[in-house]
């Protein structure tokens, strides 16, 4: 997944990426498909508290990359 810190994905500024390699519930694997590694754990520096971090799924496929639900988050 990619984060963004300030705006979404063309104007907020590109903060990482990060594999969501942790694994995940029966239910996760079945909404998602793809194998059971759904989940993630990171940590973002103390300068972007406060500031709305943009999440998303970045797509193997050919599909669009989605924004997470419940993005944007404040830290």
């Amino acid at each position: 997944m990619h984060l963004y810190v300030g705006g979404p994905a063309g104007s907020g500024a590109p903060a990482c990426a990060v594999t969501a390699s942790l694994p995940n519930e029966a239910a996760v694997t079945s909404a998602c498909g793809g194998g059971s590694a759904h989940r993630f754990k990171l940590s973002l520096p103390g300068a972007t508290a406060g500031t709305p971090i943009y999440a998303y799924g970045i797509d193997v496929t050919s599909n669009p990359n989605a924004m997470l639900s419940g993005s944007p988050r404040a830290p």
